[in-house]
C-alpha cells in the first residue's frame, strides 16, 4: 500500500494537467529525462509580423544543461501516436503533443551535428543546439524537418557551415522553411553563401562573433542572378571586415537592419553613398546618363550601427544610398575627427541619430541639420551627443522644440554665454521629459565652473553663464575652496 500511495504522489506532482492522455510512457523518455512543459512562448523575434501566434498546446522540451544529446538512439521524442492512433491507455504524466520547441543549450555536446529523427520531430518548430562544442555539420542535418523556422547555433566552434546540412531548395518535399539562423559566437571565416541559397525563407541571419575578414570568400558561388530577397536582418558585428562591396551588398535588396559595428571600417562603405549605379557607357551625354541610372545600394534599409569601427571622417552624402533610414548608430569611433555638414542629406526619415561616445570628435558643424530641416516633416525625434568631445553648441543647430530626447551628457562644455540658451530654453524642457539626461551634464571650463552640473541651476539660472551673477558665484567657489 505504501509504495502505491508514493507512485500516486509522483503522478500527482507531474508538471502536466491529468486532463492531458498519451501513449505510453516508452514513447517519452526525452521527457523524463529532461523537464517537458506545455509552453506557448517563442524565441523568435516578437516584430516579425511573419511569426504566427504559438499553439496554447506548443511542447517545449527543454533539455539544457542536462548532458542529453538530441540525436541520442534510446530517447524517443514525445509525439503523437503513428497513424493518428488512439493510445492504448491513459497515462496523465506523459505528453502526447508533438514537440515544436527544443533546447539543448550548454549539454557540452561535440563533434557533429546529426540528423535528428525525423519522424518524431517533424512538427518542431524552434532548436537551438547552442553553447555546445560542436565542430562541423554532417550532411542532411536539418532535412525533414518543414516546421523548422529558428536555428540557433551560436556559441559553438563551426569554422564552416556546409551547404549540405540543408536540403535543397528545389526539393517541395523538403525544403526549408527557416526563418531565423543564429550563428554568432562561431569560428566562421567567411559568410556560409552556399548554405544561404538552400534558405529561400531567411529573413534574419546572426554572424556576430566570427572572423570573416571579406564578404567576397566563396561569394563566387553565388549565381550571378541570384538575390536574398527574403533577408530582412543580417547581423555582422564584431568580426573582421575592412571593406564592404556594393556588388555583394546589391543581393540584399529587401534587408532593413545591417549591424556592422566592431570591424575594421576605416571609411563609410560606398554602398550607403549612392543609390544609383550608372551604366557603364562613355558615350552618353548627361541628360541620357540621368535617363539610363538604375536603383542600386540597400534602398530600403532602416537601420544601420557602425559602432566601434575606426572611421576618421564622416563625409558629405555619407549615407545617400540608405535614404529610408530611421535609425542611424555612429558611436565609440575612437578615431573619428570630422563630420562634414551635409553628412546626413538625404536622410528625410532619420528618427533616431546616435553619435556618441566619440572622444576626438570637438565640434559638430551647425548646417549640419540644415538639409534635414528644409523637409516638409521633421522626423528627427531622439538624438544622442553624449560624451564626446564637443565644448559648445549652437542654439540654432537643431529645431530644440522638434526633439523629443537629447542627450548631451558627458561633454566638456565651456559654460560662457553660448551656452546660456541651455539653462533657459532647453534644459527645462528636457527635465520634465526625462531628467535622467541630466544627470551628467557639467561644466569643464572655466575653472570656477568645473564639475558644477547644469541642473543647478535648473528655473535660475539669471544668465549665470554671462549674467550678473557670475562675480558672485565665483566669490562663493573661491570661498569655498579656501575652507
Amino acid at each position: 500500500m505504501a509504495i502505491l500511495l508514493a507512485l500516486l504522489s509522483l503522478a500527482v506532482v507531474q508538471p502536466l494537467s491529468s486532463a492531458q492522455v498519451g501513449p505510453p510512457s516508452d514513447l517519452a523518455m526525452l521527457c523524463k529525462r529532461c523537464r517537458c512543459d506545455y509552453d506557448p512562448g517563442t524565441w523568435m523575434v516578437p516584430e516579425n509580423a511573419t511569426i504566427e501566434p504559438p499553439d496554447s498546446d506548443s511542447l517545449l522540451v527543454n533539455c539544457s544543461r542536462t548532458s542529453t544529446s538530441p540525436f541520442a538512439g534510446a530517447f524517443e521524442w514525445p509525439d503523437v501516436p503513428l497513424h493518428h492512433e488512439e493510445p492504448p491507455e491513459e497515462d496523465p504524466t506523459v505528453p502526447w503533443r508533438p514537440a515544436s520547441r527544443a533546447d539543448f543549450s550548454w549539454c557540452n555536446l561535440a563533434g557533429g551535428v546529426r540528423p535528428l529523427p525525423i519522424v518524431k520531430a517533424r512538427r518542431l518548430r524552434e532548436l537551438s543546439l547552442s553553447q555546445n562544442l560542436f565542430s562541423w555539420l554532417e550532411v542532411d542535418a536539418f532535412k525533414g524537418l518543414p516546421s523548422l523556422k529558428l536555428l540557433d547555433l551560436s556559441g559553438n566552434k563551426l569554422a564552416a557551415i556546409r551547404a549540405e546540412a540543408f536540403p535543397l531548395s528545389s526539393d517541395v518535399a523538403f525544403a526549408s522553411n527557416l526563418e531565423d539562423v543564429r550563428l554568432s559566437h562561431n569560428m566562421l571565416l567567411a559568410v556560409p553563401w552556399e548554405a544561404m541559397l538552400r534558405l529561400p525563407e531567411l529573413e534574419r541571419l546572426d554572424l556576430g562573433h566570427n572572423s570573416i575578414k571579406s564578404l567576397d570568400d566563396d561569394y563566387k558561388l553565388v549565381p550571378s542572378d541570384a538575390t536574398f530577397n527574403s533577408l530582412k536582418v543580417l547581423n555582422l558585428t564584431s568580426n573582421k571586415l575592412t571593406v564592404l562591396k556594393s556588388t555583394v551588398m546589391a543581393k540584399f535588396t529587401e534587408l532593413l537592419e545591417l549591424d556592422l559595428s566592431w570591424n575594421n571600417l576605416e571609411t563609410v562603405p560606398e554602398v550607403f553613398l549612392s543609390t544609383v549605379k550608372p551604366l557603364n557607357n562613355r558615350t552618353v551625354g548627361l541628360r541620357s546618363l540621368n535617363r539610363t541610372v538604375t536603383p542600386f545600394g540597400l534602398v530600403n534599409l532602416r537601420s544601420l550601427i557602425l559602432d566601434g569601427n575606426p572611421i576618421k571622417v564622416l563625409g558629405k552624402n555619407s549615407f545617400a544610398g540608405v535614404p529610408s533610414l530611421t535609425s542611424l548608430s555612429l558611436s565609440s569611433m575612437g578615431t573619428l575627427v570630422d563630420v562634414d555638414p551635409d553628412v546626413l542629406s538625404g536622410l528625410w526619415f532619420l528618427e533616431k541619430l546616435r553619435l556618441s561616445r566619440n572622444p576626438q570628435l570637438s565640434h559638430l558643424p551647425e548646417l549640419m541639420f540644415q538639409a534635414m530641416r528644409k523637409s516638409e516633416r521633421w522626423t528627427l525625434k531622439k538624438v544622442d551627443l553624449s560624451y564626446n568631445s564637443l565644448e559648445t553648441l549652437k542654439e540654432d543647430t537643431l529645431p530644440w522644440e522638434e526633439i523629443d530626447f537629447l542627450d548631451l551628457q558627458g561633454n566638456p562644455w565651456i559654460c560662457n554665454c553660448s551656452l546660456q540658451w541651455m539653462l533657459d530654453d532647453w534644459m527645462p524642457v528636457i527635465y520634465k521629459k526625462d531628467s535622467g539626461y541630466l544627470f551628467d551634464l557639467r561644466c569643464a571650463k572655466p575653472n570656477w565652473l568645473r564639475g558644477r552640473r547644469f541642473v543647478h541651476w535648473l528655473n535660475r539660472s539669471e544668465g549665470i553663464f554671462c549674467g550678473k551673477r557670475s562675480a558672485a558665484l565665483i566669490q562663493e567657489v573661491s570661498i569655498k575652496r579656501s575652507k
